[in-house]
């Protein structure tokens, strides 16, 4: 998943957007953190009738990983450029993101 706005947000709302930063990075931080009681928050908010047992395995499958860090976009980029979706391919990740995740290890 990808959280997403535009510039004319960023711009417009700038401790809004400076807020929703930190609080998705403090989530991120905490799921990875301690997975059971991300667990156990998650499952108290949502009401979903899973055990916390096996949220917990969800969260710590190796395909599930919870990061800052845009992966695998490129791949996506190339795909809906090479499919005529997009009409200009972006040189890097970085172009399809804001500042605030330039130090981190995308791709």
């Amino acid at each position: 998943m990808v959280a997403y706005t535009t510039e004319k947000f960023r711009t417009d709302n700038p401790k809004t957007y400076a807020a929703f930063v930190a609080a998705l990075r403090e989530s991120v931080d905490f799921i990875n953190k301690d997975p059971r009681a991300a667990a156990e928050v998650y499952l108290d908010a949502s009401k979903d009738a899973m055990s916390v047992e096996d949220a917990v395995t969800m969260i710590g499958d190796p395909g599930a990983r919870f990061t800052m860090a845009p992966d695998n976009v490129m791949t996506l980029a190339d795909f809906m450029f090479k499919e005529g979706l997009i009409s200009i391919r972006p040189n890097s990740w970085k172009d399809m993101f804001f500042p605030e995740v330039y130090d981190l290890p995308g791709r």
